[in-house]
């Protein structure tokens, strides 16, 4: 069995974890350039972890910008089996407030202008995204995030691309068929 080694990207203003012990900024090399920023890289409570700042610390990378497959790449060179991805994100339902967390089990994607896959010509492959979390994982988040936050599980978010959450036309969808948004890993 391999050794479990989480990794967390941190989303808008998260650039390193506190409380990693033995902890290195690291450069990773990817096959599809470089990430977003350096890793950090440590233990937390005898657990190996890794760090990306999404954005790169210095928020110098816009959503569209962002590298997101060299980030999982780079994460998986490192040996990383686990992925959390931490995001400061909007909601179109009252009942979910600043601050709540919640937990994502499915996506809707409409984002454009970046890539989208890890295969295109010459590497053909068909996967499915029917069940994109891993509940196992899913499970220890909301666990964890119960003893401190108001926690909404097994929710979807939608990705509608850059800045689009903030026009009007956005706001007025039906609070059922609006869930939150978001620009994921």
């Amino acid at each position: 069995m391999t050794d479990t080694t989480i990794a967390v990207i941190g989303g808008s203003g998260i650039y390193e974890i506190d409380g990693l012990e033995n902890a290195t900024w690291q450069d990773v090399e990817s096959l599809f350039g470089a990430p977003s920023d350096q890793i950090l890289t440590g233990t937390l409570d005898g657990v190996k972890m890794a760090f990306l700042p999404r954005h790169g610390r210095g928020h110098i990378h816009t959503p569209t910008s962002v590298p997101y497959r060299a980030n999982i790449d780079a994460l998986k060179r490192l040996g990383v089996t686990d992925i959390i991805s931490v995001s400061a994100v909007g909601s179109f339902r009252e009942e979910m407030a600043p601050g709540d967390f919640v937990i994502v089990d499915q996506f809707i994607d409409r984002t454009f202008a970046r890539e989208k896959s890890f295969f295109g010509p010459g590497l053909v492959a068909h996967v499915s995204v029917a069940h994109p979390t891993c509940p196992r994982l899913s499970d220890a988040c909301e666990t964890a995030a119960r003893e401190y936050l108001e926690c909404f599980s097994r929710d979807a978010f939608a990705t509608l691309g850059e800045y689009a959450a903030a026009s009007e036309a956005v706001t007025q969808l039906p609070p059922e068929t609006a869930p939150p948004t978001n620009t994921p890993a």
